[in-house]
């Protein structure tokens, strides 16, 4: 699949390479390693939402709205605040009454997106809440299974935003970088 920039191909690449790991430890290793499954884990989804977070900026600067977007939300809004931001600007047909009716609308259209913030903010802020009930299984092998779906959540809700982008916005956005082209770049600096 092809992305927008080099940054967002780079992200979901490196997410990709991780969940390969996981996935793979123990089969191809030549040591299972349960903490590197972990590592592995928490790259995959902490890299998909970076991907979901650098669309979204792009999507906005594309539009020519990620200054309007910071003039309402602030200089350095969270990636809840943006995505609100984008969805209310282009998405909402109907105002909605309060904040609570704002984020039942955001978790309907974009599943997951709050347990992807969840475990994105707390990794961001140094701690690792978001994986306690797995720990407390001694089981990795259900953390891996959530975190390989969140991550196809994660494309999903990008894939989301580009066609709210072309529909609502009238603004198609091409999405014609691809790993390979990336790599070859960044090897020739």
């Amino acid at each position: 699949m092809s992305e927008a920039d080099n940054t967002t191909v780079t992200l979901i690449a490196t997410s990709w390479q991780a969940l390969q790991r996981a996935e793979n430890n123990g089969k191809k290793a030549l040591v299972f390693d349960s903490s590197t499954k972990l590592s592995d884990c928490i790259v995959t989804i902490v890299f998909a939402s970076f991907f979901l977070e650098a669309n979204l900026n792009h999507i906005l600067k594309t539009l020519g709205r990620y200054e309007d977007m910071q003039k309402s939300c602030g200089n350095f809004p969270g990636l809840y605040k943006k995505l609100s931001w984008f969805y209310k600007e282009y998405a909402v047909k109907r105002e909605a009454k309060n904040k609570d009716d704002l984020t039942t609308r955001i978790k309907i259209e974009f599943p997951d997106f709050d347990r992807i913030c969840e475990f994105r903010n707390d990794v961001a802020h140094g701690n690792l809440d978001s994986i306690k009930p797995y720990e407390e299984l001694h089981d990795l092998e259900p953390f891996f299974i959530e975190v390989g779906k969140l991550r196809n959540r994660t494309k999903e809700i990008v894939d989301k935003l580009f066609e709210i982008s072309d529909k609502k916005a009238g603004c198609v956005i091409p999405r014609n970088k691809n790993y390979k082209d990336v790599l070859e770049t960044y090897m020739m600096k």
